[in-house]
């Protein structure tokens, strides 16, 4: 009987210690928070991107998106940098990043190197219906314009996208699409996308980057969010 109470003593002393470590600062559970880069900076330089002083995305070209890397659901400063210039560089661009638990966002990069805007977008990967896809369209489009985006048979689905903003989510049916990006005043074809194939189950946003100097001056790119 002695040996018990001692052996429930001791367990009893060892959860109330772990209770107490787990009570210490930076001794606490992190929940999960996950981020990616999408870089729309339209001088094509690539960029690397740190996270807490630490390269986390290096050398995103123009046109890329990343993917989600786990940040961690806690306060971060971002620093943008060109690429190898390294996370003290004074050139850098910073930013506060305070992610939710159990969330997915976009750090949405536009203008220059020498000055990038930061944009974060709040992603929504959950699952979409049966036998269908969730789209949404991020127009980073640096000159304003805003964005229609088509099928190729003329149906709009997304209307009036504002400058460096993402549209809402819209389910769509899983299928093969060319999808037209258009200005909406005027209906000027700014971009396509042929044979895009959106899958049961995933998530997609279909970026619009640009006005680039290089030809294709805007390019639409497809991102794969979830699958």
């Amino acid at each position: 009987m002695h040996r018990a109470r001692v052996t429930r003593g001791v367990s009893e002393r060892f959860i109330a210690a772990a209770v107490a470590l787990a009570a210490l600062p930076g001794c606490a559970r992190v929940e999960p928070a996950r981020l990616r880069v999408a870089h729309g900076a339209a001088d094509g330089a690539a960029l690397d991107v740190c996270v807490d002083r630490e390269v986390t995305f290096a050398g995103v070209a123009f046109g890329d998106v990343s993917a989600y890397v786990d940040v961690g659901a806690e306060a971060h400063r971002l620093r943008i940098i060109a690429t190898g210039a390294g996370c003290e560089s004074g050139a850098a661009v910073g930013v506060d990043f305070v992610p939710a638990a159990q969330t997915d966002s976009t750090l949405l990069l536009v203008g220059s190197a020498a000055g990038t805007t930061a944009i974060t977008l709040v992603d929504d990967n959950r699952t979409p219906g049966a036998r269908d896809s969730r789209l949404r369209v991020v127009n980073a489009l640096l000159d304003g314009t805003e964005v229609d985006v088509s099928l190729d048979s003329g149906a709009a689905m997304f209307a009036e996208v504002p400058a460096l903003t993402a549209s809402g989510y819209l389910d769509v049916e899983s299928d093969n699409y060319t999808f037209a990006v258009r200005e909406s005043v005027g209906q000027t074809v700014l971009a396509s996308l042929a044979d895009a194939e959106l899958e049961v189950g995933n998530v997609y946003t279909l970026f619009v980057f640009g006005p680039a100097a290089e030809e294709p001056a805007v390019r639409a790119v497809l991102a794969v969010d979830r699958r």
